[in-house]
């Protein structure tokens, strides 16, 4: 049997609330010159939820809340013009959300991820607003 050993350099956690961490410094990649790339950090928050743990009355609540949680983060808002990029998506078993952002947004990007993932802003209106734009992308699904 293979055994896989971790990188020397990650760093795994448990903050108080229970969340789970691995953090990774990685360097540029070699056949990268470009001294901006050192300047940046990504950051990924993957939650174990997804369309398998909807009932068939649920279908689409989970992309739906991932819908709503990000476009409805006023934290995501102030990325904005930072040089940041930010994503979400929902599949079969996973929520994931993500942010590739300069160094110095390390910690404003942690805190639109904490408040898109445990404070989500779920007002009225951005629900009815996902709610078409996820109902768009279904249609348009293969």
């Amino acid at each position: 049997m293979l055994t896989l050993t971790a990188h020397p350099s990650l760093e795994r956690g448990v903050l108080p609330n229970g969340l789970r961490y691995a953090i990774l410094p990685l360097a540029a990649a070699p056949w990268s010159a470009a001294p901006w790339s050192r300047r940046r950090v990504a950051v990924h928050l993957e939650v174990h939820v997804g369309s398998i743990d909807e009932g068939e009355h649920e279908r689409g609540f989970a992309h739906l809340l991932e819908h709503v949680s990000f476009m409805g983060s006023r934290r995501r808002l102030r990325l904005s013009g930072t040089g940041s990029r930010l994503a979400a998506l929902t599949d079969f078993h996973t929520t994931s959300y993500s942010a590739d952002v300069p160094r110095r947004q390390l910690s404003n990007a942690l805190a639109a991820l904490g408040e898109i993932a445990f404070e989500p802003q779920l007002q009225p209106r951005r629900v009815a607003q996902e709610q078409r734009a996820v109902l768009a992308e279904a249609r348009h699904a293969p």
